[in-house]
């Protein structure tokens, strides 16, 4: 790539470019030469500056090369929204990082015009994205901050209360004032008004000896019922699932605790297991990015 001019750079964020999951393809084009490279993730630094993170044996194909006219446009078409970023030098880390530096002298690159996807860490070629962003559309979920919606952290037992009410009333819905129904959850508890409302609606007494462990992280197998329940909420007679087979998961046996919520589960086309199908992984915790999934599933968002 030495002696390129009128260079093009296209980071294409839509899945249709993937390689395999959780990458896109960096494309850049010559009047007679493309090179396509794989990139595992990107971030904006606060400089302004575009790091663009590439599979280590891809580095070898980007040489340094001056730049003085806009060479980088980012295209995201789930969000139909470009921008064209200016940036004179580059650098690479040990880790194989590449650091695109943009023109001091421009606007830095997608602030303001830029429309980003609604969180700096869920990307349209991230696995969830279209269940992150339907459950964001919809209200259910805000992320953990205002620009992130950490997609691998756990889901505690208070989160889980917001999620599911939101998903039975709708994202308007504001519970009653807390009672102290549960030991460990005070009525100052930040989520004390959905959890005692979690429990008005029978979809979950706590975890034993009147107490909810709001911070406890939920199980693969824990999300099953309290889903369930939420989705059938006041049914007359009350839902119940059919008995398990033992025979839709290899780790799931007919005698395993929720094995009848999981294979209900598995009926609703909620879950189709983990890894290769043939598993539930029903002691795995519950990742952000899943729970997403599952909701927009379960709720038909």
């Amino acid at each position: 790539m030495h002696y390129l001019k009128n260079i093009t750079t296209a980071l294409l964020l839509s899945g249709a470019a993937m390689a395999h999951a959780n990458t896109q393809t960096l494309v850049v084009i010559d009047a007679d030469r493309t090179f396509e490279i794989e990139v595992e993730s990107m971030q904006m630094l606060d400089d302004g500056s575009l790091q663009v993170n590439v599979a280590p044996h891809y580095t070898e194909m980007i040489n340094p090369v001056a730049r003085t006219a806009a060479n980088l446009l980012i295209s995201d078409s789930a969000l139909n929204q470009t921008a064209e970023c200016h940036w004179s030098s580059w650098s690479m880390d040990a880790e194989g990082k590449i650091t695109l530096n943009t023109d001091g002298n421009e606007p830095p690159c997608g602030k303001p015009d830029y429309d980003w996807p609604s969180f700096r860490d869920v990307y349209s070629f991230h696995w969830a994205y279209d269940a992150v962003q339907a459950l964001t559309n919809a209200g259910i979920s805000g992320g953990c901050d205002e620009t992130h919606f950490c997609p691998d952290a756990s889901v505690s037992r208070a989160q889980m209360a917001i999620f599911l009410e939101r998903g039975i009333h709708g994202s308007n819905f504001s519970p009653q004032a807390a009672q102290g129904l549960f030991t460990d959850v005070p009525v100052d508890h930040w989520a004390a008004d959905w959890i005692e409302q979690l429990a008005q609606d029978d979809i979950s007494n706590g975890c034993g000896d009147g107490v909810y462990c709001p911070d406890a992280e939920v199980t693969r197998a824990q999300m099953a019922p309290l889903i369930l329940r939420s989705v059938n909420y006041n049914s007359d007679p009350p839902y119940a699932p059919d008995p398990a087979t033992g025979e839709v998961f290899d780790d799931v046996p007919a005698d395993y605790w929720a094995a009848d919520w999981i294979e209900a589960l598995f009926a609703e086309q909620i879950t189709s297991g983990c890894g290769d199908g043939n598993s539930y992984c029903p002691e795995d915790l519950v990742s952000r990015a899943e729970m997403a999934t599952f909701l927009v599933r379960a709720f038909d968002l």
